[in-house]
């Protein structure tokens, strides 16, 4: 008996793609959390760093003045050129903010950061602006390279779409409003997500060039899990210098100084093990539970290098008195371990 095939459809099914702007979505995000660290570090006592609450991201400072930054994570397009939308939309909000009251002209500095971005000529007389007259000047070159005349509004219809919108709104702005905020407005960028900062920062503070590494992926995480619980419970994603400080001396304090530390010290010369060997009562020690004179010798130079690190370590501020106790203790307990350890036949 035949068996029938199975009948072909003669429509075909196209998978669904998923929308393109998914990954360039996720890395604003992941920019945004980057630059709450980067705030974070650079923040005073009494600071607090908030991410998407009056801003992209947002700096409390302990004056009352703020920070609202404007974060671009854009990989095909350039969000600063002349008639970028995203770069006047950015303008515009931040006029409507200045209108409402929502964040107050003279108390509030203005950043756009785009690390992958190239200002145009708009952008860049925009950021230079120092002063008033600087600023109307900018604003004037701004009106004629996008063939605006003077009553702002003449050429917009030309533009279409948002632009046009955006451009009506900044330019219908009161001139001096509209100037104040080009004075205070600063434009970065770097080539790319710049973590050259981040290292320069947490090296200035208190971190080891050897620690860096797994400080601040630490530091990432602990930043990540924060916002994320406060989003979480539909708090504000506000986070205050000092609960942030506070955890990373207290993760400095744990990792960085006991087993991160990298060693100063030198190979000991033969006098100084010679003298070691012949007059320590730990010496004499390991002599009595048999160690064998390999072992003693390891000993020994293991011994002489410590005392020198942490000579150094403190010269170098690495540690202070408080931790030498712990570090004694670390340095006593692991001894003992390596001691039964070898007693009991660990050693090969």
């Amino acid at each position: 008996m035949m068996t029938r095939k199975p009948r072909k459809s003669n429509t075909t099914t196209t998978p669904k793609k998923r929308p393109p702007n998914v990954p360039v979505s996720y890395l604003g995000f992941s920019l945004q959390a980057t630059r709450v660290l980067y705030h974070l570090l650079s923040a005073s006592r009494g600071d607090i760093v908030c991410l998407e609450v009056f801003e992209d991201v947002g700096v409390e400072k302990a004056d009352g003045t703020r920070i609202a930054e404007q974060d671009k994570a854009n990989v095909v397009s350039n969000p600063l050129s002349n008639r970028s939308e995203e770069f006047w939309k950015t303008i515009r909000n931040w006029i409507d903010a200045l209108q409402a009251g929502t964040l107050p002209p003279d108390r509030t500095s203005f950043v756009i950061y785009a690390p992958r971005g190239k200002p145009g000529t708009i952008g860049d007389c925009f950021h230079k602006a120092a002063t008033n007259s600087d600023a109307i000047t900018a604003i004037e070159a701004a009106k004629h390279l996008l063939g605006l005349s003077d009553n702002a509004t003449s050429r917009t219809e030309s533009d279409g779409g948002k632009l046009a919108s955006h451009l009506a709104t900044i330019f219908s702005a009161p001139q001096d409003l509209l100037a104040q905020l080009v004075t205070r407005l600063t434009i970065e960028t770097s080539g790319e997500v710049d973590h050259d900062q981040l290292k320069e920062l947490l090296l200035a503070k208190l971190v080891s060039e050897e620690a860096y590494a797994d400080v601040v992926r630490w530091a990432h995480g602990w930043v990540k899990k924060r916002l994320d619980s406060l989003v979480e419970s539909r708090q504000p994603a506000r986070v205050a210098q000092e609960d942030f400080h506070a955890a990373l001396l207290n993760y400095v304090r744990a990792h960085d100084r006991l087993n991160i530390l990298r060693s100063f010290a030198g190979t000991p010369d033969d006098f100084e093990v010679t003298s070691e060997m012949a007059f320590r009562d730990y010496v004499r020690q390991l002599r009595l539970i048999e160690m064998d004179d390999v072992d003693v010798l390891a000993a020994v130079n293991d011994y002489l290098q410590a005392a020198s690190d942490r000579v150094s370590w403190s010269e170098r501020g690495l540690i202070d008195e408080s931790s030498l106790g712990r570090l004694a203790t670390e340095l006593i307990s692991s001894c003992c371990g390596n001691v039964l350890g070898l007693r009991g036949g660990g050693r090969a």
